[in-house]
């Protein structure tokens, strides 16, 4: 029970907590899966940005970026995600930020931000002006969950006028509001293609690297996630088709065993650490991923690269 308690928080975003035995019975909540919902986050800088015409006939140039894991409320310690949009251009930029479930519908939860004029928002973020050199904070946490008892996960995509950084970090509290961890999170491009991130499992110290991705475009799109070793043998594979604006987060243990997998893992035995990575590939071009680590109460987020 502890094990597997371990495991489903550091699928919220994985974390340091000593709270694990009430945390196995409720896996299946946040990760549920391609078929219907969506997981993780960590991932390089960059952007999936866009081009558009302004009414003036002028270019208008925009960005989209990806916060692909917002993990809040109670995986058995309480969680908050806070996300920061920083602004070092010389001039103000234009921020707005869409936020949705797993489901891939608009959020309900209640965020809350340091603008004076847009204290609280539910869903989207609309035209938010940051000044320069400033930083737009945006947080949600269990006390903003429609019941501080369920843990839940969103991802949001950002739209900006110009280059902004945006990253963010979650922790995890005790109710007593001790804290047990935080982890940084870089955001994610919109439209990822093929990419890899590391992975190392060891199956007697429960240590297991997980991902999240989003599906950030209009429509339906494949994916296949395969794992190899390192010598770059495909030990399991999987392809799963995920709908628009869902997203998933899941660890490689679960995900390519049991049935839907092509290879699919062999159970794990011996006490050494395996050190592999897992390559993602796709005719779409419009994802955005993070990858996650958990060994016991320690826990630590991935880059996700993209490659050719």
């Amino acid at each position: 029970m502890r094990k597997c308690k371990r495991i489903r928080e550091g699928l919220a975003l994985v974390a340091m907590t000593a709270v694990f035995v009430l945390f196995a019975g409720r896996i299946g909540e946040w990760s549920n899966g391609f078929d219907s919902k969506f997981l993780v986050y960590g991932q390089t800088g960059g952007t999936g940005g866009t081009g558009g015409t302004g009414g003036t006939g002028g270019t208008v140039t925009t960005t989209t970026k990806v916060v692909p894991h917002i993990a809040f409320g109670n995986f058995g310690s309480l969680y908050t995600t806070v996300i920061q949009v920083i602004n070092t251009n010389s001039t103000a930029v234009t921020v707005t930020g869409n936020f949705y479930t797993q489901a891939g519908t608009p959020s309900t939860t209640a965020y809350t931000t340091n603008l004076t004029g847009t204290p609280t928002f539910t869903g989207t973020l609309s035209n938010a002006s940051v000044a320069a050199n400033s930083i737009l904070v945006i947080s949600v946490s269990g006390a903003n969950s429609p019941t501080v008892f369920d843990g839940a996960v969103n991802w949001g995509k950002f739209t900006t006028s110009s280059n902004v950084t945006i990253s963010s970090f979650y922790e995890i509290r005790e109710f007593s509001g001790r804290l047990l961890g935080r982890v940084g999170l870089a955001s994610s491009p919109a439209n990822l293609k093929n990419f890899v991130t590391p992975r190392f499992r060891n199956a007697v110290t429960g240590s297991d690297t997980g991902f999240a991705i989003v599906n950030t475009g209009e429509a339906s799109a494949n994916i296949t996630v395969t794992l190899k070793d390192s010598n770059g043998t495909a030990l399991a594979a999987r392809t799963a088709s995920l709908a628009a604006n869902n997203q998933t987060a899941q660890f490689l243990a679960t995900f390519l065993s049991g049935t839907g997998c092509a290879p699919c893992l062999a159970p794990d035995t011996g006490s050494t650490t395996r050190y592999q990575y897992i390559t993602f590939t796709s005719s779409s071009t419009q994802f955005g991923a993070i990858g996650l680590g958990i060994e016991g109460d320690t826990s630590a987020s991935f880059p996700v690269e993209a490659i050719n």
